[in-house]
């Protein structure tokens, strides 16, 4: 009994379509559990970073540094930023 050349090309072509939507299935599962441990990562990154945030309540503006160095000195306000002038340059033909 003779299987013709047509009948084995399309069985081997819908035996790989099952191997291939096999390992499509196994890749989507391990990806979707990989997704939902990192969505609970971020949600408890989330949490943690807002009641860091809520318990050091710094005023607004002001970064943490900032804040440190207006409660030990007892200040109303950050220090300015000092900047020298620059001197002026002069012109070679003067």
């Amino acid at each position: 009994m003779s299987i013709p050349i047509y009948v084995l090309f399309l069985l081997s072509f819908f035996v790989g379509v099952l191997i291939a939507s096999f390992y499509g299935l196994i890749d989507r599962i391990r990806l979707k559990s990989r997704l939902r441990a990192e969505r609970k990562e971020v949600s408890r990154l989330t949490k943690e970073l807002e009641s860091t945030r809520s318990a050091t309540s710094p005023a607004p503006g002001l970064e943490p540094a900032q804040e440190s160095y207006i409660e030990e000195r007892g200040i109303d306000a950050p220090p300015a930023l000092e900047i020298e002038p620059e001197p002026e340059k002069r012109r070679k033909d003067d």
